[in-house]
């Protein structure tokens, strides 16, 4: 994976969790988590394009640059992160009554809010959620 985080000297911090690109590092609550290198690559990615649409594609061959890898890994991958960033289940929000209703759910560049679209009875417009860990 391209030395983008690691030369610009960046720590992540979102809810309770710190990522640190230098020390390769996740912490949790102060705590270290163990992360196998791709799981990390994954994550750093994911926070590094935080906001944008990615594509299977960009993010297969930017964390695994020089390899041939089957897509199953990347969602191996994602589902262990979504394990280890909510392990309690606490941060799970609904958007929307019904699944159908919430369009491109982003998160705010602090992590601190979700905002989506939603046609909601009728009403289209733009909804903002303050998120709490």
């Amino acid at each position: 994976m391209t030395e983008s985080a690691k030369n610009k000297g960046f720590i992540y911090e979102f809810g309770k969790f710190v990522l640190d690109p230098q020390e390769r590092v996740l912490l949790d609550g102060g705590k270290p988590v163990h992360l196998t290198e791709k799981v990390f690559d994954t994550l750093l990615f994911l926070i590094e394009n935080n906001g944008r649409l990615l594509t299977k594609e960009e993010m297969m061959s930017s964390i695994w640059e020089e390899s041939f890898v089957e897509e199953g890994n990347l969602a191996k991958n994602i589902s262990r992160l979504r394990k280890i960033l909510n392990t309690d289940g606490a941060g799970l929000l609904r958007l929307t009554r019904n699944v159908s209703e919430g369009i491109s759910p982003r998160w705010s560049a602090d992590g601190r809010k979700i905002i989506f679209n939603s046609d909601r009875a009728g009403n289209f417009a733009i909804y903002e959620i303050e998120v709490s860990f």
